[in-house]
């Protein structure tokens, strides 16, 4: 039973894979889920422990051969990858690898930068370049759905799947486990995608799918208890949600008042039957106050040797310098606290200006299509996606490595140059229309030509 659980498995993974080298946004799908569909393959299959990159090349591989079909079919397909946002991205990574210089800890800045350099190419480089447009990112939300839960849903039937502690996770051996964060991470995305993808587009008959989808991520966060994710995807899930209904009227009012409520009771229900006493002691009130007095106790950590080095203040402390406080952590586990410690006000400041960008882009985006009950939905769940990893980025992650979290920070502001350059194009081939209509249907004296033919016909 569990070897054909993981055949089936890996036979939708191979169709996916054929498909996403003719269909960019599938191999883009393949991307935001392949830390759950590794894990899933590996406890299925051994192999894929004993090689634990061979589903990275694979990965790589796909897009790779994606992108070059892509690239020969239009070679404009480059358009707007080096927008403002990607720009800042690269000199924040080449400000990292800048400070190996004057690190305090070459080793750990070493593993931190150039270790995960691969993920870095994959997130950063390859992944922003399989969406040009809302029409694409608009395509791969219901394959995003499907794929993701069933890679959660493999997690789940895996005989290797068992809570450690409170934590629900892949056992690779009695003293290995698999990153239950990424668990976490996915089903949140999925509650996003379940919530604010409205039916304009879809269809209604995938409304029962879409509250299955939502109660079965927000669950896996529950049990993988991922608490930052659990709690970011459920307030963003409710604060985006009337974003992506355009309110016509009174009862527009109260439908999106309904459909509120609806998601407030969705995640009710999914915490009524996800909490069980396996891991009822991870969402506590003590256990969720601990957890943040656990951050807040690495932030100011990491604060203390940077404020008294006034060379740290202007280029920061180098990557990986954290380990020097003492923690046993290899880093503050915050993007921002990181990039302010670590490459100093420059990296700070080029942070900040990279979510500037990134709203700007959001902004832009919601102007142009607010009135568009198609394209709105995409741009409030772009947007939501955006707000949920920055919030992960306060608890986990290292901005020396911020391939996931900056990956859906390009394809927002590439999403945006694509739009900008399509509403300019129409707006230009509106004007030549009317000046031609003009030209052809009225003289100098104001008669109508057409009018005048008519009558003498």
């Amino acid at each position: 039973m569990v070897l054909a659980l993981g055949i089936l498995f890996l036979i939708v993974l191979i169709c996916a894979f054929a498909a996403a080298i003719v269909r960019p946004w599938l191999a883009f799908v393949l991307i935001v889920s392949f830390p759950v569909i590794e894990q899933t393959l590996q406890s299925y299959f051994p192999i894929f422990i004993t090689y634990r990159t061979l589903f990275n090349y694979l990965i790589a591989g796909v897009v790779a051969v994606t992108l070059l079909i892509r690239f020969l079919k239009d070679p404009m397909m480059l358009g707007g990858a080096l927008n403002p946002v990607s720009k800042l991205v690269i000199a924040l990574q080449a400000l990292s690898f800048i400070s190996l210089v004057w690190t305090a800890d070459l080793a750990n800045g070493w593993t931190l930068t150039v270790g995960r350099l691969q993920y870095a190419l994959l997130f950063m480089v390859m992944a922003p370049l399989l969406i040009s447009s809302l029409e694409d990112f608009k395509q791969l939300r219901f394959p995003l759905m499907v794929l993701g839960s069933l890679a959660l849903l493999g997690i789940i039937l895996s005989p290797s799947a068992s809570f450690y502690g409170t934590r629900l996770m892949i056992h690779y051996s009695s003293t290995q486990q698999a990153n239950a964060l990424a668990l976490g991470e996915l089903g949140a995305i999925l509650l996003l995608f379940a919530v604010l993808t409205t039916q304009k587009g879809v269809g209604r008959l995938v409304v029962p799918f879409q509250i299955a989808v939502g109660m079965f991520g927000f669950g896996m966060g529950l049990l993988s208890g991922a608490r930052g994710q659990v709690i970011a995807g459920g307030l963003i899930s409710f604060l985006f949600f009337p974003v992506a209904r355009r309110i016509k009227n009174s009862m527009g009012y109260l439908g999106v008042g309904f459909g509120v409520g609806f998601v407030v009771l969705l995640l009710y229900v999914s915490v009524q039957f996800f909490i069980t006493s396996d891991n009822i002691d991870r969402w506590t009130m003590q256990s969720l106050t601990d957890g943040v007095m656990t951050r807040y106790r690495i932030a100011s950590t990491a604060l203390a040797p940077w404020m008294s080095d006034p060379f740290a203040w202007i280029f920061g402390r180098g990557a990986g310098a954290f380990t020097t406080t003492g923690l046993v952590d290899s880093y503050p586990h915050n993007h921002l606290i990181e990039a302010l410690t670590e490459l100093g006000l420059i990296g700070a400041t080029v942070y900040v200006l990279i979510l500037y960008f990134t709203v700007r882009a959001l902004i832009g985006l919601f102007r142009i299509y607010r009135d568009d009950d198609e394209m709105r939905p995409a741009i409030a769940l772009l947007g939501s996606v955006s707000a949920f990893v920055f919030l992960i980025s306060l608890k986990q992650g290292t901005v020396h490595d911020p391939g996931f979290v900056f990956m859906w920070y390009m394809v927002v502001a590439r999403v945006y140059w694509y739009e900008l350059k399509m509403q300019e194009q129409r707006e230009d081939e509106y004007d030549e229309f009317e000046e031609v209509d003009d030209e052809d249907a009225w003289d100098e004296d104001g008669h109508d030509h057409e009018d005048e033919n008519l009558v003498s016909g």
